[in-house]
Formats: structure tokens, sequence, C-alpha cells
């Protein structure tokens, strides 16, 4: 069954499931697939994926209206940059192309060493935990070092740069 325009709209609770699945990474074709099957066929999903679409781009020119920034570059790089967004939502809150990418990927690289798409759940457990072990064993490491060695002091201010140290690493 097709629906008018006017009877297809997506409601609060599905624009919420849409956009926790999106903010996981998976994709929208995927996500009406979901719908799909959890209403029993693509006939019973009320909205098509161009509405899913059609959602977020009101939504986005509502809020660059909202706040008059249509026409700043940072912003409308940003939007340029939509489809990549899902690694800058930190416990669900957007933080706008502030978060930078290096700490993800210098995670990722570590994580790379000791995890396979191949292997299976009880190997990934137990090399996840590896991972997670050898990020706790550098940690302990350098905090160590702050808690233990001395930093070389590097301005004139030789006393105020001295009790900052003592104070903030120890």
């Amino acid at each position: 069954m097709d629906y008018l325009w006017s009877h297809r709209k997506i409601s609060k609770v599905e624009v919420s499931q849409l956009t926790s699945m999106r903010e996981i990474g998976i994709s929208i074709s995927k996500i009406y697939q979901s719908f799909a099957a959890q209403l029993g066929s693509f006939n019973l999903v009320t909205f098509t994926k161009q509405d899913m679409y059609n959602e977020f781009e009101a939504h986005w020119e509502s809020m660059v209206n909202e706040y008059g920034v249509s026409e700043v570059d940072w912003v409308k790089d940003l939007y340029t940059k939509k489809y990549a967004w899902a690694t800058t939502y930190i416990r669900g809150r957007f933080f706008a192309g502030v978060r930078t990418t290096s700490r993800c990927e210098s995670l990722h690289a570590k994580l790379n060493r000791f995890v396979e798409g191949r292997y299976g759940v009880l190997e990934f457990v137990t090399n996840f935990q590896r991972c997670v072990n050898f990020l706790r064993d550098n940690e302990d490491e350098l905090k160590f070092c702050s808690w233990y060695s001395t930093p070389v002091l590097q301005t004139e201010f030789v006393d105020l740069e001295k009790s900052g140290w003592t104070k903030f690493t120890r």
C-alpha cells in the first residue's frame, strides 16, 4: 500500500530509534529493512527511506535558520561532512566538529593490533581484554612517570612553574 504524502510520517519513537541506529553506524537502507521486519512488511512502514532523509534535512534547516548561521562557512563545511557525523557523538551529544578524530584513530590503531574481524566471540573477547590490559599498563606507566620524575622547567618563572607542577601532577 502506498501512502499519500500527507499520511506518511515518522513518529517520535521511530525518530529516536532511527537516530540511535544511525549513531552506531547502521546504514539508512538497513534501518529501513529493520523497520519493515518489525512491522511485518515494507508495505506497513508508514514512511519511505527518502522521508528519513527529509526528516533530517528539515531539522537541520530549522536549526540553521533558528540560530541564523545559514551563511557561516564552518556550518556549510560541517554540513558537507554529515556522512561522518557518527564519530562526533559522545554520549548522545553532538559536538559539531569540536572533537578531533586523532584520539579515535589512535584508539582504533591500538585496537587493530589485538582484534580482527575474522575472530569468533571467544577470540574477540580474549583479545579485547588483552588490548584493555595493554592500555591500562601504559596508563599506569605514564602515571608512575608523572609521580616520580622531575619535569624540565621551561620558563623563567621557576617558582610558579614548580608550584603548578607539584600541585597538579602529584
